[in-house]
């Protein structure tokens, strides 16, 4: 994490009885603006901390990319504000485009996805197990190692692990932000991922199940909960889905065969 991601500022706190003047710990927010190819794709709003991961990450799964070697240079400015990534592949001009140029809002950005792209990814196949004691230990490991939330209570958090141990673990501001950065650190690190699994902090949309499609990641382990598309996806391309993890205990969404519940199972999925 890098030492710009957060802010101390001066705060008052308010309760029944008295206000109080208090040091606070903020994130830091800042927009970083991406291009490709020469081409201004939009503007992130995130942390300034694995921005090579966050723009790979993007760009692999939104069809930008599609192998490391198309890769001709990344370049970040010395303020951070302006991310280039040059390939070796085409250059896409406007009307190639499904989403158009320039907005602001990442989920309106430029996307090069083709018609039916979510039906078109391969089913995720893998003999990946998770044991209930080994959920339970992910989740004290993310609570360990998300420092930046912890600290500002304002961050989503992503992490490629195994079955019992994270492997790296991102954050920022932004939940689909902090996926793509581990789909981009994934990747560029060329790891292979059918016996990988993420555990997450946020709520599990479609579009983060399609991310997950891209690597060929099994299971998804969520503190929060799944949309119902995101359900019907992970069910139809054979993703497991963990979500509502607590201290003690957690819901399994879809594909139940991959956790191993040993003598707590009741149900057969």
């Amino acid at each position: 994490m890098t030492p710009t991601s957060k802010v101390v500022i001066e705060t008052t706190e308010v309760d029944s009885k008295k206000s109080t003047i208090l040091q606070d710990v903020v994130v830091k927010e800042r927009q970083v603006n991406l291009l490709f190819n020469g081409q201004e794709l939009g503007v992130i709003d995130c942390i300034q901390d694995s921005l090579r991961e966050l723009a790979l990450g993007f760009l692999f799964t939104e069809g930008y990319l599609r192998k490391k070697d198309e890769l001709k240079r990344i370049f970040l400015s010395d303020n951070s504000s302006l991310l280039m990534v040059e390939t070796l592949a085409y250059e896409p001009k406007e009307e190639d485009f499904i989403r158009p140029i320039g907005t602001s809002s990442k989920s309106r950005w430029p996307s090069l996805r083709p018609e039916g792209y979510e039906e078109a990814l391969n089913p995720v196949v893998s003999d990946l197990v998770v044991s209930y004691e080994q959920v339970i230990g992910l989740n004290l490991q993310f609570d360990y190692l998300s420092v930046l939330l912890a600290s500002t209570r304002a961050t989503h958090g992503a992490a490629l692990c195994t079955n019992s141990k994270i492997i790296r673990l991102f954050e920022d501001i932004g939940r689909f932000n902090a996926i793509d950065k581990m789909v981009g650190f994934t990747f560029f690190e060329e790891i292979p991922s059918s016996d990988k699994l993420v555990f997450f902090s946020g709520r599990v949309s479609s579009g983060i199940i399609t991310k997950l499609l891209r690597i060929g990641v099994p299971v998804i382990i969520s503190r929060d909960y799944p949309t119902d598309q995101a359900i019907e996806l992970a069910r139809e391309k054979g993703i497991t889905v963990v979500g509502a993890v607590k201290e003690d205990k957690f819901i399994i969404f879809t594909h139940g065969e991959r956790v191993d519940l040993g003598s707590k199972a009741k149900t057969c999925f």
